[in-house]
């Protein structure tokens, strides 16, 4: 774990998604052996961006 991942400090997000997106999601992560939350958190960081929130 590098650094800056260390030092980021995470709180509990529980929400629903639509069944066939977390379905996908779920496909996604086990084809590429990367965790969910990091597609996530990718998601997240786009959309703030977007929106000039980050």
């Amino acid at each position: 774990m590098g650094e800056k991942e260390q030092e980021i400090k995470k709180e509990k997000y529980a929400t629903y998604l639509p069944k066939d997106l977390l379905d996908k999601l779920r496909e996604l992560s086990k084809e590429t052996r990367v965790p969910q939350v990091r597609y996530i958190e990718e998601a997240l960081e786009d959309l703030l961006k977007k929106y000039k929130k980050l």
